[in-house]
């Protein structure tokens, strides 16, 4: 009897809080992580191919594309302990190339990582209380240097090389911009902080010897072999609403709880906790982007700013802002445009911009576009369709058609399409559901909620309830709102689990001619539809 292999298919999501969790493969093809897999994407034709993580995965924490593209390393937690795994992108399907799983230095998990420009060393960056920079010669598995980068345990966020040489490194974290060289099997600190320390976000290199530095207080600042040359502050120029509206990321109290996810992303909930009120008020700078002619930079809530140097001067000016735009579809529109953005990334061509957000959303704008916005902000659109932007509760699978429907903490449901790779419905509510049942024919499907369950219609552009059931704790997801082949034409009825039904209530609902017949009790409930 041959073994039936489940093969992956489709991916709809993004974990964002993975460190540097988009990037380009190539002018049509991006790379992100979304469950335990990193996702290649075909942009034009819309395929999906995956790589997948290292079985028994706990977390991803964090990604680096090599500059040559040829390779991808991925920082994961299994079993307990952290793992780097290098995968060879250019072999179809893509292979792993190297593992690095034992180490003779103490370390948690490694929270950053970067490729040197020849893609033959690798730099690694482990969490406090180690906080420990390793430089490695990847392909034979071997350290060439390690450093205790911090000893007060502050927030290491990125690590990189220089664009052209491969011993010159930078670190960026709270209290810390340092400036490294490789040299002799030892990292050496190369610059001298001079001034007030600043919780340093994110940094890119503009060229071979000047960075970018963003701060959490808004401010830019230019080095130049580790001394400053330049800076400026992004000015605020709309409410970027109170400390609740900064606090959006994390979930609200749910009858569901989840584990916490093990992530290194200090770039949100951490800069959160390190920062004051008045900065919470400022614009935080988590993500830069170096381009030919200048950089791009997040800019608080929703905003994005196109830096470009100055002619015959190491100044830059602000040349174009992008938004993300205000969805419709949503419950509250006026938050959507206040998404963090964590993520930047520009395609080889640089003819596209691409942003993650701190609500999973990805977006992307043609850079063409900005040019004819004529001092108005651009506005991204979404690169694929609205995912979902917290914790997923429910989860069904259609029969007959080749659709999955998904509630959500975000209190919204939504219906898939796994053929075309499309989202068919999107609808939020004002409360969160927990768990949900697709009838077979695609035109139904069961939704409960904290006190009710919802029997709702499937229309062309809306779902719709029809019939609402006061139920308390419809909060566990699982089989018994799964529906079950019976003998019988046309007949399907759901299996009953968990404690016996105290009562049972049966109602014909005439739908299209056609009965269905919810079963109900105290815990669960069961759905049928007969001709």
């Amino acid at each position: 009897m041959s073994t039936v292999v489940a093969q992956s298919l489709r991916a709809f999501g993004l974990r964002s809080h993975v460190a540097n969790n988009i990037f380009f493969f190539d002018e049509q093809i991006i790379i992100f992580p979304s469950g335990n897999y990193c996702v290649k994407y075909n942009m034009d034709q819309k395929w999906q191919k995956f790589i997948p993580g290292s079985d028994k995965s706990q977390a991803m924490l964090a990604l680096s594309i090599s500059p040559n593209r040829r390779y991808l390393a991925m920082s994961e937690m299994v079993q307990e302990k952290p793992v780097i795994t290098i995968y060879e992108l250019s072999s179809i399907p893509c292979r792993k190339r190297k593992i690095l799983n034992n180490f003779d230095f103490p370390v948690q998990k490694f929270t950053s990582m970067a490729f040197s420009p020849d893609s033959k060393y690798l730099l690694t960056q482990t969490s406090p209380p180690e906080s420990n920079l390793v430089y490695w010669l990847w392909e034979k598995q071997k350290v060439m240097a390690i450093i205790k980068i911090d000893s007060q345990n502050n927030t290491v966020y990125q690590v990189s090389f220089s664009p052209q040489d491969n011993t010159q490194v930078c670190v960026t974290g709270n209290g810390m911009f340092k400036l490294l060289r490789f040299a002799e099997g030892t990292l050496k600190q190369t610059n001298f902080q001079r001034g007030e320390p600043q919780n340093y976000l994110a940094h890119t290199w503009v060229s071979d010897d000047k960075i970018v530095v963003g701060t959490d207080t808004g401010r830019l600042i230019l080095f130049e072999s580790g001394d400053q040359r330049w800076e400026t502050s992004i000015m605020v120029k709309e409410s970027s609403g109170d400390l609740k509206n900064l606090e959006r990321v994390q979930e609200s109290e749910s009858l569901i709880e989840f584990p916490t996810l093990s992530s290194p992303v200090p770039s949100f909930e951490q800069v959160l906790a390190n920062s004051n009120h008045s900065q919470l008020s400022m614009p935080q700078v988590f993500a830069v982007a170096a381009c030919s002619k200048g950089f791009a930079c997040s800019a608080g809530p929703g905003r994005v700013l196109l830096f470009e140097k100055m002619e015959d001067k190491d100044f830059y000016h602000e040349s174009r802002e992008i938004r993300v735009p205000v969805d419709p579809q949503s419950n509250d529109p006026s938050q959507s445009d206040k998404q963090d953005i964590l993520c930047l990334c520009f395609s080889p061509s640089e003819e596209t911009l691409i942003a993650s957000t701190n609500r999973n959303q990805l977006y992307s704008i043609t850079m063409s576009l900005t040019e004819i916005s004529k001092g108005e902000p651009a506005h991204f659109e979404y690169l694929m369709y609205p995912l979902h932007s917290a914790s997923i509760t429910g989860l069904a699978a259609c029969i007959r058609k080749p659709l999955i429907a998904t509630c959500s903490l975000d209190r919204s449901i939504r219906i898939w399409n796994y053929e075309s790779n499309t989202l068919e419905l999107y609808k939020e509510y004002q409360e969160e559901a927990y768990t949900i049942s697709l009838h077979p024919s695609g035109h139904f499907i069961v939704v409960g909620f904290a006190d009710k369950l919802r029997l709702m219609n499937l229309l062309i552009d809306d779902i719709r309830s029809f019939k609402e059931y006061s139920i308390r704790g419809c909060r566990e997801p699982g089989e018994h709102l799964k529906p079950e082949r019976t003998h019988g034409e046309g007949k399907r009825v759901s299996r009953v689990e968990g404690t016996e039904p105290s009562t049972a209530l049966a109602r014909g609902i005439q739908v299209n001619k056609r009965e269905v017949i919810p079963f109900l009790s105290e815990s669960l409930s069961t759905w049928g539809k007969r001709q």
